[in-house]
């Protein structure tokens, strides 16, 4: 070994490294090492493939930044962006996850180093080269955690994580030349791994110092020259659950060195182990057990003279292992004991056990195949030939027990590897056609067939898979043939009687005159003919499927078709006679009432015959050999349906069209002129017309009559507009267009008028009259249009929103034009009503104008600005009622102004007084704030007088008054009174009483005062409830249950006055008496009677299992989970605090029926066999994933679909129902595919190259 063991020295390095953190190195960092945003945002683009590292991780291209983000304790991802060389040694010390984006470290023999304790870290798709014994991310902190994936690793060593875990993940390739691949205390090979460790140096290629764990469907592959795998320290564990495959050329496979320890092969795990070294074992144990578990491969081959596999405590192969043990040194033995205590050994093997003496381990047949062989165990001391010692052996096989020796047996074949028996032998049928037998039979072994009389037919070897096929001659019916494989000396057979071979029977499809091929069915691979009148048409062979298709010309109707198999002297036939195929789709072209030609395509050579809707002919003839047709036909009328019949073998094909116009009648526009109002004209009758102008305006739309006329209303259009009347009707058009000519007095036109307009003016025609009125018809102006056509006339103003026509009158012919006065000036001003109350000024009025109020004297009262929502609100004195006050806006030398008149104002609040009774020694009441207030009796006494607070309220003192008499209370502010009365009233309560009270009741009710207080009291005085008095008189209150005897007593009290009564409890009622129905192992529902609506609790023990509630038909069904045979189930029901209860004893169920499997091969798309009647099965690989699911039949069969699985698969069928499972399992054996002669020995499972010869 190195001087590496020395951790003292180690420790040194990590001190001395931390130190220079701790000074002046961080000074180095370069400024570029810690991404910006913009380096962010470029690393996010040069890195879209990456995804492994998160997308804040720090980018290094560079060594001195790739050490930088190391030393910098906030970065915690980093990502390689370059291939790169270490030029340093140093140690960080916080977490680090290195991504290395497939670039490269060249390590250059320096070390970085990991000083932090307890820091878990991560380096993925990373190559690293000259490695140093001190690699990167090498630590000897206590707890150190590092994860590889996909990493490579060359130099002197890969791993050194002295007092850490070590995880590999991925693809992990490593090298070492100077020392240990992997050094550390832990190490994990995960679930999917595939690594792989070579070393050429004279260390260990694995060295643990605490425990290794290879998890399933991982692969771990160890070629070294010294120890493959090294327990350095005391009770080292090592478990396989995946692969492992360890070669050592000069060393051994596996050791530990310290005392106890732990191997374990677990279930479906395979360890392949070879060792080199010739004087010590191949896997030494030294002082601990090793343990192969049920479905484990265990293949182990030394060339020790100290044994193959040697442990101190216990070696165990549980019963279903395989193993296959190899000692090739001339003395060496299969087992061996570490000095000390002796080993105990336990050997299981359903399938017998075969062993090799020394000196013999070369022969095909083992020296001693043990049958009936399925335990032993012994006790074996020493560790070579000259002193190995067994003791204590016991077996169940008494040839093994006398014939076994450890130190002379040099190899040692258990479960699958065992040679002790071969497979049942079976033969296919055979046919006077065959001259192949097949079947299966003990892999590699010799088969011979025979006939009746011993005669050999046939032989050769078993393929390795388990199957043969022997060429034989064709044997006559009834021969009685036999296959015999031998192995090992042992033979099996099988036997089949020949049977005569037939052809199917020949099927022929029907044909038609269109068909060009023969379909049908006949025996496979035989030959076919097809003839027609007594000629060959078409000839060929039958698919190995049974189906044929043979080409053949086409035929006519009527004529008989035979097809005829034959193979060998055998010959099978059918006949069918040829139909008329299906006729050409006639088609008719589009017709209209001008046609006088049918034309369309149909049947070639067809007749053709054209027909009315009536059913008259309008012409025949005959189709085209070109398939096209022309009939003359005479014009028909629109909407006639017209058919054309194409007739051919008593076939027929038929198309229709219906006949449409040809065209519609021309359209005619009348006259129009500037004063036209309508327009008219001719057009198709019944057609849709529509009017517009050269611009595409539509003027008018409607449908022309019947007679041939239209007449539409339009507007009057200007001189020189085009108008175009446009009919419409099946699609065709008729278009017709006018010119609008001048036939009345020029348009006339009115100018905008304001609120502040004294004139209007516009055009109209020249020296026309013009007479201007308002929307009521005033008369405002009247006068003449000047010769140039211009008018202007003089108007009073007129209020916005003003219609004002102007109508010129000339030759009888008039024209008008109007317009709506618009607002020139502010808004209208408005004042909200004032009372002599009234302290503000409100209104609306022109937004932002000033704002002045006065009273009836002309004196302002207050002023300000209107708000730019056009709302004002000033503040004012008090005005006297009658007074007017105006509010006068002015803004660009523009005034508005309203006014309105003080109302009177308000009165005071309105005073009230509580109620008095012949007690009351006090008054109370509302009224106006800061008010006097006095109480008088109703003959005018004062009875007392004070001030109303400012809160509205009052409360005066006062002598008792009598029975009916009235007090008042009066209240004056600001020369305003307001009074309120009261008559005084005697107030006594009326009599409280209590309903009788059971045990049960959980509510007192009774009468007494409305709306008094009430409290329920027990006998002790403790209140059990309490409310108020209906104003009903009548009251309900919730309490708890009372014991039997308890006095309960109710006390109403209202206004300082009570009234009691009592009652005494009396006795409640029991509950249902509670039942529970029989329960087994299966059951998962509890059911029986109880108390309705009673509360349910089902225990086991004290255990809860279910709860719910009993129907109100005192019935209940609660689910529970399965419980175990002999448990004591109870149903206890709770209702008014009292309980009922119920038990049951479980009793045990049903198990399910036995679930079997049927024989698969690698052809088998069917899986099939025995279960529980209509329980659910699950189909699954050995890998767990499940191929197929369904349900068993209600027979106890199942067939299921599957995929085709691989030779040697394990498939299982896992049945369910109940809770309960039942499994079956099946190997997937090898269809016949020839036969296959292995040359050489190999292990299943482990080599990849088989020596054979294929024939």
């Amino acid at each position: 070994m190195s001087t590496k063991k020395n951790i003292v020295r180690k420790s040194g390095t990590i001190a001395l490294a931390t130190v220079l953190v701790g000074s002046s190195l961080l000074s180095t960092l370069p400024v570029n090492v810690f991404a910006s945003e913009a380096a962010l945002k470029s690393a996010a683009l040069k890195s879209t493939a990456l995804t492994a590292a998160p997308a804040n991780a720090t980018e290094v291209a560079t060594f001195a930044e790739f050490r930088a983000a190391l030393l910098n304790t906030s970065v915690k991802d980093i990502k390689l962006t370059a291939d790169f060389k270490v030029t340093a040694s140093f140690n960080f010390t916080t977490q680090k996850n290195l991504y290395g984006n497939g670039h490269t470290i060249d390590m250059n023999f320096a070390k970085i180093g990991i000083a932090k304790a307890d820091s878990v870290n991560r380096v993925e798709d990373l190559t690293m080269t000259n490695q140093n014994i001190y690699p990167l991310f090498w630590s000897e902190y206590q707890g150190v955690q590092v994860t590889y994936k996909d990493v490579t690793s060359s130099g002197q060593q890969f791993v050194y994580n002295a007092n850490g875990t070590t995880i590999l993940e991925g693809k992990i390739t490593a090298d070492a030349a100077l020392e240990e691949v992997f050094q550390g205390t832990t190490l994990n090979i995960k679930d999917g791994a595939n690594v792989n460790f070579t070393s050429s140096s004279n260390c260990p290629a694995i060295r643990l110092y605490g425990s290794m764990n290879q998890e399933a469907n991982s692969n771990l592959k160890v070629n070294s020259k010294d120890i493959s795998i090294y327990g350095h320290n005391n009770n080292t564990q090592i478990t396989l659950a995946g692969n492992m495959d360890l070669t050592s050329t000069n060393r051994q496979a596996i050791y530990t060195a310290g005392a106890g320890g732990n191997m374990i092969v677990k279930t479906g795990a395979k360890l392949k182990a070879v060792a080199g070294d010739l004087v010590e074992e191949g896997i030494s144990i030294t002082s601990g057990n090793l343990t192969v578990q049920t479905g484990a491969d265990f293949v182990a081959t030394s060339p020790g003279q100290q044994g193959t596999v040697q442990t101190g405590g216990k070696l165990v192969f549980e019963n279903g292992s395989n193993f296959a043990i190899t000692n090739t040194n001339s003395v060496g033995s299969v087992f061996a004991n570490y000095a000390g205590n002796s080993t105990n050994i336990n050997i299981n093997s359903d399938k017998g056990l075969s062993t090799w003496d020394s000196g013999l381990i070369n022969s095909e047949i083992p020296t001693r195949n043990y049958n009936n062989f399925t335990t032993a165990t012994f006790d074996l001391s020493g560790w070579a030939k000259g002193n190995l010692s067994q003791r204590n052996l016991t077996s169940n096989s008494a040839q093994f027990q006398s014939q076994f020796v450890s130190k002379t047996t040099a190899k040692l074949f258990g479960g699958s590897y065992a040679l002790t028996n071969i497979a049942q032998t079976t033969i296919e049928e055979l046919t006077t056609d065959s001259t192949q037998a097949t079947g299966v039979a003990e892999p590699n072994a010799s088969i011979v067939i025979k006939n009746a009389a011993g005669a050999t037919l046939g032989s050769g070897a078993v393929g390795s898979d388990g199957y043969y096929n022997i060429t034989i001659p064709k044997q006559a019916v009834n021969t009685k043939v036999t296959a015999t494989a031998t192995s090992n000396g042992i033979s099996s057979s099988a036997e089949t009687t020949v049977k005569q071979a037939a052809i199917a029977p020949t099927t022929i499809a029907a044909l038609t005159t269109d068909s060009k091929t023969a379909t049908g069915t006949a025996e496979p691979d035989a030959a076919i003919e097809i003839r027609a009148n007594g000629e060959v048409i078409g000839s060929g062979t039958v698919g190995s499927d049974g189906k044929y298709s043979i080409t053949i010309s086409q035929q006519d109707v009527g004529t008989r078709v035979t097809a005829t198999a034959t193979k060998g002297s055998a010959t099978s036939s059918a006949t069918t006679t040829v139909t008329q195929g299906d006729l050409a789709q006639t088609t008719i072209s589009a017709l209209t009432t001008k046609s006088t030609i049918a034309e369309g395509t149909a049947q070639a050579n067809a007749t053709i015959e054209i027909k009315n809707s009536a059913g008259d002919t309008l012409g025949t003839g005959r189709v085209g050999s070109d398939g096209n047709y022309s009939i003359t036909i005479p014009k028909q009328a629109a909407g006639t349906v017209v058919t054309a019949t194409a007739t051919s073998n008593g076939k027929t094909s038929t198309a229709q069209t219906t006949v449409v116009r040809g065209e519609i009648d021309d359209t005619t526009i009348n006259k129009v002129t500037t004063e036209s109002t309508n327009v008219s004209g001719t057009a198709e009758p019944n057609s849709t017309l529509v009017v517009k102008d050269q611009d595409g305006n539509q003027l008018a739309t409607g449908r022309v009559g019947s007679d041939g006329v239209y007449g539409l209303t339009i507007a009057k259009q200007a001189e020189g507009t085009v108008v175009t009347a446009t009919a419409s009707l099946a699609g065709f058009t008729a278009t017709a267009s006018t010119i609008v000519v001048r036939d009345g007095i020029d348009q006339t036109t009115i100018n905008t008028l304001t609120t502040e307009s004294t004139s209007v003016s516009g055009l109209a025609e020249p020296n026309a009259t013009v007479v201007v009125k308002n929307q009521d018809g005033t008369q405002l102006a009247t006068g003449r249009v000047g010769s140039d056509g211009l008018y202007s006339l003089t108007i009073a103003k007129q209020v916005e929103g003003t219609v004002v026509t102007a109508t010129a009158t000339k030759d009888g012919k008039t024209s008008s034009a109007n317009t709506t006065v618009v607002r020139d000036g502010i808004a209208a001003t408005t004042i909200a009503s004032l009372t002599a109350d009234s302290t503000v000024a409100s209104g609306t009025a022109e937004p932002n104008a000033a704002i002045v109020i006065k009273n009836a004297a002309g004196t302002t009262i207050g002023s300000g600005t209107v708000g730019s929502d056009g709302k004002y609100s000033i503040t004012i004195p008090k005005q006297t009622e009658g007074t007017v006050v105006t509010a006068t806006a002015t803004k660009s030398g523009k005034t508005a102004s309203a006014n309105t008149t003080v109302a009177a104002g308000q009165d005071i609040a309105k005073t009230t007084i509580g109620s008095l009774t012949i007690d009351s020694t006090s008054v109370s009441g509302t009224a106006e704030p800061n008010a006097t207030i006095v109480v008088k009796n109703q003959d005018g006494t004062q009875l007392a007088t004070g001030r109303v607070g400012s809160d509205g309220n009052y409360s005066l003192t006062i002598a008792k008054q009598a029975t009916g008499a009235v007090v008042t209370a009066t209240a004056t502010a600001n020369g305003k009174t307001s009074s309120a009365n009261t008559t005084v009233v005697n107030d006594s309560i009326a009599t409280t009483t209590i309903d009788t009270l059971t045990a049960d009741a959980t509510v007192a009710s009774g009468t007494a005062e409305p709306n008094a207080a009430i409290v329920i009291k027990n006998a002790a005085g403790t209140t059990i409830g309490s409310g108020t008095v209906g104003s009903d008189g009548k009251y309900s209150i919730t309490i708890p249950k009372q014991t039997a005897g308890t006095v309960v007593t109710a006390t109403a009290t209202k206004s300082g006055k009570t009234s009691s009564a009592n009652t005494t409890v009396a006795a409640g009622q029991d509950i249902a008496k509670t039942t529970i129905g029989s329960l087994t192992t299966d059951s998962t529902t509890a059911s029986g009677t109880a108390e309705p609506n009673a509360t349910l609790v089902v225990k086991v023990g004290s255990t809860t299992i279910a709860t719910g509630t009993v129907g109100s038909d005192g019935k209940y069904s609660i689910t529970i989970p399965k419980q175990v045979a002999s448990a004591v189930v109870t149903a206890t029901a709770t209702k008014d605090g009292k309980t009922s209860s119920a038990s049951t004893t479980v009793t045990a169920g049903k198990e399910l029926a036995k679930t079997t499997i049927n024989p698969l091969t690698n052809d088998s798309t069917v899986v099939s066999g025995k279960g529980e009647p209509n329980a659910p099965i699950e189909i699954k690989n050995a890998a767990g994933t499940t191929i197929a699911s369904g349900e068993v039949g209600s027979d106890g069969n199942y067939s299921l679909t599957i995929p085709k699985q691989t030779a040697g698969a394990v498939v299982t069928a896992n049945v369910t129902k109940d809770g309960k499972t039942s499994s079956a399992s099946a190997t997937v054996t090898k269809q016949t595919a020839g036969t296959v002669v292995v040359n050489a020995a190999y292990y299943v499972g482990y080599d990849t190259n088989v020596k054979a010869t294929v024939s």
